[in-house]
């Protein structure tokens, strides 16, 4: 990881494979980004829903 300041980092999210005398874009999967999105709609959708359970309370 590559840290940019204090507040931004950067990640590598590719790289160019050099076999046999040819050339291939490939790109480096993470299950983390995958986690956080997510996390993300589940908490978007909990948020979206509470109002409605409070008001049923």
């Amino acid at each position: 990881m590559y840290h940019c300041g204090s507040s931004v980092a950067g990640t590598p999210v590719s790289y160019i494979e050099l076999k046999e005398g040819a050339t291939r874009f490939r790109p480096i999967r993470s299950s983390t980004a995958s986690i956080i999105a997510v996390s993300g709609v589940v908490a978007w959708a909990l948020l979206r829903s509470l109002p409605r359970l409070w008001r049923q309370a």
